[in-house]
């Protein structure tokens, strides 16, 4: 900026030289200069008219001969150049300033800023560093040093690279790295450093990461990583020729549980099965949530069914020792179903595919556990299709009730029917109830077809009274059902609309259903026998039910399984147990009921034990209603004890 101003200061001077002389021309410009150095442009400008037009008044008050050039056009150039220079000294003098200004913020951020920055020469010594940078490198055992050095001799113009390094605290720290070469590629460039914590953001990464890939409440890998790990160790069994197995399980019922108890006990056994999963398995395998009760493990080196069998035993086993969560214990089975590699397929949709399959198997057959077979799988699609058309089917009045009388022993006379359900389907026929409540059950349906029983049995157990008939109508609940509170209000309703007391509705669930939750069945089965609504414990003797429990609960008769009163005519185990049951049941104040009576035989040991009331084949099999009305009138006439003496 001093040269430029001289050069202008001569460049002024040389015009004004002559007709003012040089004493003059000097005190005339230097102001100008001055001013525009020291004020800036604008003050320089001024400054130049003012002292422009004050030499010339000043030279003619003096008489001399240079104030005619400056009062004439002639000197206009001159006023110009003289303005000029007022302007472009003090325009270089605010460049000059904002340049300081530029350099001192610079150095601020320089030495203030968190990233680090510095210079360093061609063979990667360090020249210059700001405090960040030197606190980094204070910092690292060495790596981040031994890397900057090596990025700087990379003969590559610009150079970035994240580092790991460990701290002397022993926590890990990352840093991103930037190196850029100051003068071209060359040798003997230095080059700039530039040096970014990133461990927040690298934590930040790592936990969406985990996030993406991980259940939330449990911990465990979800569906997505489940994937990658069963590829993965498909493609390492393919290498090393060995076999895999892929288990599927589930909680059977878990909708009651969180129906019932809440969400927040739900969650709790989940993360409380996940622990005891996690525990049964090995290092080498994996164990992950799918998604609500699900979960899968995957057992590498394990394709043979000996060792599934036992791994599925061990879960089982450890999944079925009571769960106490905040006070409340719990008692859980598994379904388990199992798919190999390479015996049943070798890609991770088929195994996931078959091992479900293989699940919902087990659930149907009650075993808890199935390997994948072609039988297993041969029904989906038309399960599929059916547990689909079945909510059309309550719509549409496809259903229908059949009716089975439940005789007095001692007088032969019908004293309540039971009301089973039936599929009246448009393309398979009637079908029995054992091939769509399953269905309702693993798929929700199952309250809404109770809702349709109940509203049907009623409105038929009114038709009966008209008829001169005061018979109790018995319905089947699920465990699903004990747990939905409206049930007693829908009941009451449905009583009141067709005028049927309580005393002639009678509800019947099994036994293990009730010790799921004994203390909730307990709560909505006694909101029924308030209303005069009998309750009966179905397929008695095959549960796991306590006497403490079964004293508690709001029963008034047992049903003994089938299974026992079927063989007690050759099995002289079934006959004790059939005796025994039946002393338990009239102990307690109980009715006693066997089912699956079919012939003369085992109705006349029935009743030499005291049971109560019979219902089987030799009775009736189901009827529909109008058959039922019929076979009520022809039993007035011949009842069954008659027929059986």
């Amino acid at each position: 900026m001093t040269g430029a101003c001289f050069l202008a200061f001569v460049g002024l001077m040389v015009p004004l030289w002559q007709p003012i002389g040089p004493g003059i021309a000097v005190l005339a410009v230097l102001p100008v200069v001055v001013a525009g150095i020291t004020l800036g442009a604008v003050a320089g400008a001024v400054l130049a008219v003012l002292a422009y037009f004050a030499g010339a008044a000043a030279l003619s008050l003096a008489g001399h001969p240079g104030a005619d050039v400056l009062v004439k056009p002639d000197g206009i150039p001159m006023l110009v150049g003289l303005v000029a220079v007022g302007m472009v000294v003090g325009r270089l003098r605010d460049l000059g300033q904002r340049m300081e200004i530029d350099r001192e913020g610079l150095q601020l951020i320089f030495e203030n800023t968190s990233i680090g920055v510095g210079r360093y020469q061609p063979d990667g010594k360090l020249e210059q560093a700001n405090p960040a940078l030197l606190t980094l490198l204070d910092e690292d055992a060495g790596v981040l040093g031994s890397g900057l050095r090596a990025m700087v001799r990379d003969s590559r113009r610009r150079v970035h690279r994240e580092i790991r390094y460990t701290r002397p605290d022993g926590s890990e720290s990352w840093v991103a790295v930037g190196v850029v070469k100051a003068r071209g590629a060359g040798e003997g460039a230095h080059s700039i450093a530039t040096v970014e914590n990133i461990t927040v953001r690298k934590v930040q990464e790592a936990a969406l990461e985990h996030m993406a890939l991980h259940d939330p409440l449990t911990g465990l890998p979800n569906r997505t990583l489940l994937g990658d790990r069963l590829r993965q160790a498909l493609l390492t069994a393919q290498r090393d020729r060995e076999s895999l197995s892929l288990l599927i399980m589930d909680i059977d019922r878990f909708k009651e549980i969180n129906d019932t108890l809440g969400h927040h006990i739900g969650d709790l056994l989940l993360q409380e099965t996940a622990n005891r999963i996690r525990d049964c398995l090995r290092d080498s395998d994996t164990v992950a949530r799918l998604g609500g009760d699900e979960f899968a493990v995957i057992l590498p080196a394990a394709g043979d069914g000996r060792t599934v069998e036992r791994m599925a035993a061990k879960l089982m086993d450890a999944l079925a020792q009571p769960f106490a969560i905040e006070g409340t214990e719990l008692r859980v089975d598994i379904s388990i179903g199992a798919a190999m590699y390479p015996a049943h397929g070798d890609d991770v949709s088929t195994l996931t595919r078959l091992a479900d399959i293989a699940m919902y198997a087990a659930k149907r057959s009650g075993t808890g556990f199935a390997v994948y077979s072609s039988d297993a799988g041969a029904g989906l699609p038309l399960r599929l299709a059916l547990a689909s058309q079945l909510p059309a089917a309550m719509e549409k009045d496809q259903l229908a009730l059949h009716f089975q009388p439940k005789a007095d022993m001692q007088t032969g006379r019908p004293v309540a029917i039971e009301a089973l359900v039936r599929w009246e389907h448009p393309s398979l026929g009637l079908l029995p109830p054992d091939r769509f409540i399953p269905l309702a059950e693993e798929t929700g349906q199952i309250k809404p077809l109770a809702r349709w029983v109940l509203q049907h049995s009623i409105a038929e157990c009114a038709r009966w009274r008209k008829a001169g008939w005061e018979l109790p109508v018995a319905v089947n609940l699920s465990g699903r059902n004990l747990h939905d509170a409206a049930l007693p209000k829908l009941i009451a309703d449905l009583l009141a609309k067709h005028d049927v007391p309580g005393l002639l509705q009678q509800l019947e669930t099994t036994e293990t259903t009730l010790m799921t939750d004994p203390e909730v069945a307990t709560t909505l089965l006694g909101s029924m026998v308030e209303m005069g609504i009998r309750v009966a414990i179905d397929d008695f003797g095959i549960g796991y039910s306590s006497l403490t429990h079964l004293r508690r609960l709001p029963v008034g008769e047992i049903k003994i399984d089938k299974s026992f009163v079927q063989e007690m005519t050759t099995d002289a185990s079934s006959a004790v147990i059939v005796r025994s049951t039946c002393d338990l049941g009239h102990n307690l104040g109980l009715v006693v009921l066997a089912k699956g009576v079919e012939n003369v035989t085992t109705w006349n040991l029935l009743r030499d034990l005291g049971v109560d009331l019979a219902q089987g084949y030799f009775m009736s099999r189901p009827l529909p209603g109008d058959e039922l009305m019929t076979w009520l009138a022809n039993s007035k006439k011949e009842p069954v004890a008659r027929s059986a003496s």
